[in-house]
């Protein structure tokens, strides 16, 4: 299933999604939210914002505790525009935003007040091998050479991968940040990853996929494999690429960890196609989860 995923890495906030997931269609919570006291309230305009935790639609006004992560998005954000989000007293320019509560950012009534202002989106240029790659913007094929907007989601796709082979892709001569599709890299346009020129350049090499061994508890955890639902034992190897399926055994949904990936959201199963990122310097992917 598809979630919105935090990456704990140097440097990046990854979100893997190999798909973005916009806060539409969840369900409503009042009262409080987080399961220790806290002084601490959130308030935002709902005609504008939507704010989400733990896979839950919140409301403004709602109380919360310091360290809590919130996702905000702005409704209706126009093409060719950005959001650019004040939290408190700061100015954080990200869409969605990702928020961990700091009792730093609240007034001196304990209020954290959470709003945004729309602004032109800078312009670039998106650059790539069309010979080799496809790239889309919102669904739509668009060609090297396109103009596309700061924060554009652009998704990019080998169109010949080369079998048990895994792309490493760079950003104007920069890695990127993990994908887990193997064979594409799902991106947002970033200004400092502009040259000067105003263009971003994407390229991408091959390399070996690697076996993993995959570790979890087996009475908390059942995996499988998509392709086939054949069981998967804890300590066993895997190639990357290989999609795997975690289900609770207990039936709970919970918070899922796989290896240094911490998925935002609860829920009773995961799937995740297996790449080396997920690993520690062994090669093991550590498969866990939190009520």
């Amino acid at each position: 299933m598809k979630q919105k995923r935090l990456v704990s890495m140097i440097g990046a906030l990854v979100l893997i999604i190999s798909a973005v997931v916009l806060i539409t269609g969840c369900p409503q919570s009042s009262g409080k939210v987080g399961g220790n006291s806290s002084t601490l309230k959130v308030v935002f305009d709902e005609s504008k914002i939507e704010c989400e935790k733990d896979g839950i639609a919140i409301k403004s006004g709602i109380e919360v505790a310091d360290g809590d992560l919130l996702i905000f998005d702005a409704k209706g954000v126009p093409d060719g525009k950005i959001a650019e989000w004040t939290v408190g007293t700061t100015v954080k320019k990200a869409s969605p935003l990702f928020y961990h509560v700091k009792k730093a950012d609240a007034d001196t009534s304990g209020v954290i007040k959470v709003s945004y202002e729309i602004k032109d989106a800078a312009k670039f240029k998106i650059i790539f091998d069309g010979t080799k790659i496809e790239a889309r913007k919102s669904g739509v094929e668009i060609i090297s050479g396109a103009e596309i907007n700061e924060e554009d989601r652009i998704y990019f796709r080998i169109k010949n991968p080369t079998p048990n082979k895994v792309a490493v892709w760079n950003i104007n001569n920069k890695p990127a940040s993990f994908d887990s599709n193997i064979a594409s890299l799902s991106y947002r346009i970033k200004a400092k990853d502009a040259d000067n020129e105003g263009k971003i350049n994407i390229t991408y090499i091959e390399r070996d996929m690697i076996e993993l061994i995959i570790q979890f508890d087996s009475s908390k955890v059942k995996c499988t494999k998509k392709t086939d639902g054949t069981e998967v034992l804890s300590n066993s190897k895997h190639l990357e690429g290989t999609t795997l399926e975690f289900e609770t055994v207990n039936g709970k949904a919970v918070e899922w960890q796989i290896g240094r990936v911490s998925y935002i959201g609860k829920n009773i199963g995961i799937d995740t196609t297996l790449h080396k990122f997920y690993a520690d310097k062994n090669g093991v992917v550590v498969v866990k989860y939190k009520e």
